[in-house]
């Protein structure tokens, strides 16, 4: 068997494995049902002993080599559909983050229905406003030093800049009340 149909074999589906180092087990949690989650553990465990011992004999890194890699099983909720996973394997990871350093023993997935719109909320609910920061330097305010912080938004997206950041000489901004465009909706239509 080559190297691709090793990793296809055991990257099949869209699983992804947890190391967990206090324990010493690897598991490999797969959303999408069919798949024998304890066996691809047990694989996964011999391939990253194997890796881990060629990383050691090629770069000399003694770190997880004398680790003995267990298979676990972590009990979890299946998707019912063909489109989910990544919704799935992202509320997986929010889980594990959530119980470091210990791993969960279940991983319970409510409805992927509400899964995406609640994800889509916390990440709006996460990010800033392009309101209060600059789209080119990407903060609030410029420096101290700058002399005048002038900032002037773009007519079509709506996203400001400061006109320090744009290289924009005073003469050059626009009186108020007339539209200006910046470089990326300029380029766009």
């Amino acid at each position: 068997m080559g190297a691709e149909e090793k990793e296809s074999e055991l990257m099949s589906g869209c699983g992804k494995q947890y190391l967990h180092t206090l324990s010493n087990h690897i598991y490999v949690v797969d959303p999408l049902q069919g798949s024998n989650e304890v066996e691809d553990s047990r694989k996964a465990a011999y391939k990253f002993g194997e890796y881990f011992k060629m990383r050691r004999n090629r770069l000399g890194k003694e770190d997880w080599v004398s680790i003995k890699w267990q298979p676990g099983k972590i009990t979890h909720t299946f998707q019912k559909d063909a489109t989910s996973c990544g919704a799935f394997v992202m509320q997986m990871a929010k889980m594990t983050v959530k119980e470091f350093p210990k791993i969960p023993k279940t991983f319970h997935i409510k409805s992927s229905q509400h899964l995406r719109r609640d994800m889509a909320e916390e990440i709006l609910r996460g990010s800033v406003s392009k309101d209060d920061f600059c789209s080119f330097c990407g903060i609030e305010d410029l420096p101290t030093t700058a002399v005048d912080a002038v900032w002037i938004q773009c007519e079509t997206c709506g996203r400001w800049f400061h006109t320090q950041c744009l290289g924009m000489p005073a003469a050059r901004i626009p009186k108020k009340n007339t539209p200006w465009y910046c470089v990326l909706c300029i380029l766009t239509n």
